[in-house]
């Protein structure tokens, strides 16, 4: 840990853990390990959202001595609106922590997690860092994923909604330091407490819509993405060939109604389509996008063109994140970049990055492209 942490006041190392948790028996669990594998237990402070029906079990075991820092809004869910609208509602909760951890009810913690990713953080050459990854797994009541590597996260296509949904990628050797990247991973993500002021979550949006539309935001306001360098927590992932309840919203009445909404409003952000209903532009003035940073410019580091809904070869094998693959063991392998047998709507999407870059460059802009064929015969961009 950096001396610099070690000598801080310790009230200035407190941290808020933002859960949502739609009538989650995992939530009390998922609680008691946090505050069980917290080096300074009394420097954490939880707030739930807790989306509940008659008989569904309390979050908080009561008589644990963490209690007392344990807030909570307690939620009917028929009235629920959804995962992010649960998000938004417990940063109303925050009372001044230095520190915030947004994450699932359905988690396991490393030990000394809370030091931990404060130290991380620290690491990352930003003035506006944010941590966020994949979890590891893990099977209820504690079967912990064996031996996990730390991951990224990389752009998917666009579904036949055209949303774009990420995914996990797993690194062979860990990195040294955190690794600069682009895309969030909502089950995880820690930062200073300012990005709650900042980049508040928007209650208007939707599951699928969450975590890009969340990463576009922060680039917009000068927060920067990085992967950790270790394995910093568990997650339970639904297996429907094992359960029967998925842990979130989709057993909502107003499922379809909360998506159509949010997935305008994605459309309406990133410029893909300028029609959009009125509940689709509400507050965007609290939860639109920022002016630290322009989305051209989030499309032009990332290679991906949420106007026009395509994506780069590029972009798929994480060509944004520098010095990756000294952590692969082999290049990230897509198979729809090549095979002829992938959809006509698949291959229609992927795209040349140059294309992002206009005929004029102006100050603070991009260069082009550049194209150069090595010993082998392989042409590499630049």
């Amino acid at each position: 840990m950096p001396a610099e942490l070690r000598a801080r006041d310790t009230a200035q190392q407190r941290i808020l853990v933002q859960i949502a948790s739609y009538r989650d028996p995992e939530c009390r669990e998922t609680i008691d390990n946090l505050y069980r594998q917290a080096i300074h237990p009394e420097r954490v402070h939880v707030a739930i959202c807790w989306q509940h029906l008659d008989g569904d079990p309390e979050p908080v075991h009561p008589d644990r001595d963490y209690a007392g820092r344990v807030r909570l809004i307690a939620v009917d869910a028929n009235d629920s609106q959804g995962v992010c609208w649960a998000r938004r509602m417990t940063q109303h909760l925050w009372a001044g922590e230095e520190f915030t951890l947004v994450t699932d009810s359905h988690m396991r913690f490393i030990p000394g997690w809370d030091e931990a990713y404060i130290a991380e953080l620290e690491r990352c050459p930003s003035e506006k860092p944010l941590l966020s990854c994949t979890p590891a797994s893990y099977l209820p009541p504690n079967d912990l994923e064996p031996d996990p590597k730390p991951t990224l996260r990389r752009p998917d296509f666009f579904n036949d909604q055209g949303e774009m949904r990420c995914k996990g990628l797993t690194f062979d050797t860990a990195p040294d330091v955190p690794m600069r990247g682009a895309f969030i991973a909502a089950g995880f993500m820690f930062s200073r407490a300012e990005v709650i002021r900042e980049v508040p979550y928007d209650p208007y949006c939707y599951f699928n819509q969450e975590e890009v539309l969340y990463s576009i935001r922060l680039w917009t306001h000068g927060w920067d993405v990085y992967h950790p360098s270790f394995a910093t927590a568990y997650h339970y992932y639904f297996t429907p060939a094992v359960e029967t309840k998925a842990l979130h919203w989709k057993d909502s009445a107003k499922w379809t109604e909360y998506q159509t909404r949010g997935l305008e409003r994605f459309n309406y952000l990133n410029e893909h389509d300028s029609r959009a209903g009125i509940g689709a532009l509400s507050e965007l003035a609290t939860y639109g996008l920022g002016e630290a940073r322009s989305l051209d410019g989030f499309q032009l580091f990332t290679g991906v063109d949420f106007r026009a809904k395509k994506i780069s070869s590029w972009a798929l094998q994480c060509g944004f994140i520098p010095g990756l693959k000294k952590f692969l063991s082999a290049e990230i392998h897509i198979p729809e970049i090549f095979k002829e047998s992938a959809s006509a709507k698949v291959q229609a999407q992927i795209f040349d990055p140059s294309d992002l870059i206009g005929d004029t460059m102006v100050v603070g802009g991009f260069l082009p492209w550049l194209r150069l064929t090595d010993i082998t015969g392989k042409t590499r961009t630049l």
